[in-house]
């Protein structure tokens, strides 16, 4: 069987850069969008969860229409590479826009948010599906990709950190300088979209060499790709043909349920911190900075974990300690510091972990779709992902903006009622765990470990042997 090269180091920090701008949009967006339109703008909660909603359900749309091109595409830049590269423009501008304050009528300023949080989606979605596909392409050992995903997951939880701590600190720095709440917005919204536009270009430039002409399957197999024109026909023969696969029902049945929690847990910090513990900016922004230090931390432990009990296993685990510390949480309160620090912790440890494991596990799925289809289609596998993410996180966003208009939640508000402050509390603590305890039984029975993977490529590396034998006969 052949051994494959590890990549270096610079290999997987130049892959990684682009994790950064990943998370720094995605987690900009999804933890502070709806606070902005809720308290700056002074929109309804539910009509902003609608537009939050409807733009992550717009993103699941055209997943699977970018997953389909991504694997089709040929240019002079590659097939990841220049989708990175054309969607990385519209990515920065819509992150700016959208934190820019336009009051029309009412109807005016609900459409110019919904317009810009479309383009954000499928700018976003257009850089991410073939970023994560070409992570596939890197390499097709089991550990190297692994790791590579562990070593990006560290510039996500950097991206995710600074985009978390920063915009109150940035924006409390603008005002004092004289500028208004509404341009220290506008401000914090360039500085976050600037650099995660130069996190994607690093990437765009180390990452030539391993973006092939040819995919991974081809690679293994030689089977003929072939062209074909698009089609929604087409497409839809694609996905359900995907949506076959074992493995691949299982791991997206989880995603979709630990993905619901993570929206609840990521957009409801603000409100908890604020409302509920009574935060200023400066506290909020250090408790907010401490999932990026915790999920820093918890980095040599995943490796250590997946190493010595596989991918799957240190997910259930991180999830299940996570939910018993919650309980124990909602029930004891919050009122010593200590907790307030414990709680960030199970934050990290409920959210940070899974980006850390689960793109590597798509990974190996697109191996397993290799041995069984014959056919190369990483692109297609991790926006099929994107596809039930985009769609739980418009879940999540819509509940928890519905729950807090049913509760009583008004953005106005200093103080809050006392119902809407209880259900903010649920909602940051025991709330999202029905959802964590179904992703975890759906995640137990996935069938792909490390022995299981290597067997995989075994089966690939024979099926090449013998079709290049009947080549020579």
């Amino acid at each position: 069987m052949t051994e494959y090269r590890k990549l270096t180091l610079w290999e997987h920090l130049g892959y990684g850069s682009a994790s950064f701008g990943d998370s720094i949009s995605y987690t900009f967006i999804g933890s502070y969008l709806l606070v902005y339109l809720t308290t700056v703008i002074g929109m309804k909660p539910v009509l902003a969860g609608i537009i939050t909603g409807a733009g992550s359900v717009w993103n699941a749309l055209i997943n699977p229409v970018i997953g389909y091109f991504a694997d089709r595409v040929q240019s002079r830049f590659g097939r990841r590479r220049f989708l990175l590269l054309l969607s990385a423009f519209p990515l920065a501008a819509s992150v700016s826009l959208l934190f820019i304050k336009i009051v029309f009528s009412l109807a005016g300023t609900f459409f110019y948010y919904a317009f810009w949080t479309v383009l954000f989606w499928t700018s976003y979605t257009s850089f991410l599906v073939p970023y994560l596909a070409l992570g596939a392409e890197y390499t097709e050992d089991y550990d190297d990709r692994t790791k590579l995903r562990l070593i990006s997951s560290q510039f996500n939880t950097i991206g995710s950190m600074l985009a978390l701590a920063f915009p109150p600190t940035i924006r409390k720095a603008l005002m004092h300088s004289g500028a208004s709440e509404t341009a220290g917005w506008a401000g914090t919204a360039c500085l976050i979209a600037a650099m995660g536009f130069i996190s994607l270009l690093i990437t765009f430039t180390t990452s030539r060499k391993f973006d092939r002409s040819r995919g991974c399957c081809d690679s293994l197999l030689a089977f003929p790709k072939g062209r074909e024109s698009f089609s929604f026909r087409n497409l839809f023969r694609e996905y359900i043909s995907i949506a076959g696969l074992k493995p691949m029902r299982l791991l997206l049945s989880a995603s979709l349920f630990f993905l619901i929690a993570y929206e609840i847990y990521m957009a409801n910090l603000i409100y908890f911190f604020t409302y509920n513990i009574g935060f200023s900016f400066g506290w909020v922004t250090l408790y907010l900075s401490l999932r990026g230090v915790f999920g820093t931390l918890l980095l040599p432990v995943s490796a250590y974990f997946t190493h010595r009990f596989d991918k799957k296993y240190t997910l259930i685990l991180a999830y299940i300690a996570g939910g018993i510390g919650m309980v124990v949480l909602y029930i004891s309160g919050f009122t010593e510091a200590w907790e307030r620090v414990f709680y960030m912790f199970l934050i990290s440890l409920s959210t940070c972990v899974y980006w850390q494991l689960i793109p590597s596990m798509y990974y190996d799925i697109s191996d397993y779709d290799c041995l069984k289809t014959g056919k190369n289609r990483q692109a297609a596998i991790v926006s099929f992902q994107g596809l039930l993410e985009s769609a739980a996180l418009g879940i999540g966003s819509f509940l928890l903006g519905f729950i807090l208009q049913i509760a009583g939640f008004r953005g106005s508000f200093a103080v809050q009622t006392e119902t809407a402050n209880l259900w903010i509390g649920i909602l940051a603590t025991v709330g999202p765990l029905c959802f964590t305890a179904v992703g975890i039984g759906m995640l137990w029975i996935y069938p792909i470990d490390r022995k299981t993977h290597r067997k995989i490529l075994e089966e690939i590396w024979r099926k090449n042997r013998g079709r290049r034998e009947n080549a020579e006969d």
